[in-house]
C-alpha cells in the first residue's frame, strides 16, 4: 500500500546524494507533513549526516502519516541517476519506488530493518561552536583541495588574520596555507579534521555558500542551505596530543 507518493525535480538532489553514498551506507529517512527528512551516521561513526528537502520542493506530495525507512544509499544514488530529471518517489510496502517522469522507468529498492547506532558527535540542539563563518562553496573546496596534495589532515583556523585552511607534510616539508575568508576574529579558534571526509562534505554542499561552525579540537558543523533544501554535517575533529 503506498503511504506516501512525491514528486520533484532532481538536480540538488542528485548533487547531495551522489556526496552522501560515500560517506553513508544506510540512509534512514523520514517522512513527516514539512517535508522529507534524512538522519544517518556517517561510516566509521565519526561525523552525522541531517537533510530535509522541504515539501515546497515537490510538485505534488501526497502524505498519510508520519513514516520512516531505511536504504542503501549507493542504491538509492544509482536509480536517482538513471531516473532523469523529474521523479516520483513512492513507499510501496517493504519497498521504495522510483520512478522516471520523462521515460516512465521504474526503479524498486527494499527498506532495511532498522539498526540501533550510537553517535559520538553532539546532537545539534547539543552543539556549541566558537565561531561561524560564511564562505562560498566553490572557495571551500578548492582550499581543502589543494591543502590534500600535501597532507591526509588539514587545519582550519580562524583569528584576527582571517580564516585559512592550512596542511603540511611530515617534519613539514611541504605545506599549504589558503586563505578563505577575510572575516577577523579576536580569540584564535583552530581544529584538525581528517581530509578525505571533509572533502566529500564539502562537495556535496548545495546553493552558494557554506556556513562553517568552528570550535578548538571540537567537530566541525558543515551547513548548507537552498530555499527547499537543508543539509547539516557535523564531524569530529582529529586531536593532536603534544608529543605529535
Amino acid at each position: 500500500m503506498v503511504k506516501f507518493k512525491g514528486q520533484f525535480e532532481t538536480a540538488n538532489f542528485k548533487t547531495i546524494l551522489s556526496g552522501l553514498a560515500q560517506l553513508v551506507y544506510e540512509g534512514k529517512f523520514e517522512i513527516k507533513k514539512d517535508g522529507l527528512h534524512l538522519q544517518s551516521t556517517i561510516s566509521g561513526k565519526d561525523g552525522v549526516v541531517w537533510l530535509h528537502i522541504k515539501k515546497e520542493a515537490f510538485k505534488n506530495y501526497e502524505y498519510e502519516e508520519d513514516m520512516q525507512f531505511i536504504v542503501v544509499l549507493n542504491k538509492l544514488n544509482e536509480y536517482i541517476k538513471r531516473a532523469g530529471r523529474e521523479i516520483t518517489l513512492a513507499t510501496d510496502g517493504d519497498k521504495v519506488a522510483i520512478k522516471s517522469i520523462e521515460t516512465g522507468k521504474i526503479f524498486r529498492t527494499r527498506t532495511l530493518a532498522k539498526i540501533p547506532e550510537k553517535s559520538v558527535v553532539p546532537k545539534l540542539s547539543d552543539y556549541k561552536p566558537e565561531v561561524t563563518i560564511k564562505v562560498p562553496i566553490n572557495k571551500l573546496t578548492e582550499a581543502i583541495s589543494d591543502a590534500g596534495i600535501v597532507s591526509e589532515t588539514i587545519q582550519l583556523i580562524a583569528n584576527e588574520k582571517g580564516v585559512r585552511v592550512k596542511s603540511s607534510s611530515e617534519q613539514n616539508v611541504d605545506s599549504v596555507d589558503v586563505k578563505i575568508s577575510d572575516e577577523k576574529f579576536t580569540k584564535e579558534t583552530s581544529s584538525r579534521f581528517g581530509l578525505e571526509v571533509l572533502n566529500k562534505m564539502a562537495s556535496t554542499g548545495v546553493g552558494f555558500e557554506a556556513i562553517i561552525d568552528l570550535g578548538n579540537d571540537y567537530p566541525i558543523r558543515l551547513t548548507y542551505n537552498t530555499d527547499t533544501e537543508n543539509l547539516v554535517f557535523i564531524y569530529a575533529p582529529r586531536v593532536v596530543s603534544e608529543g605529535d
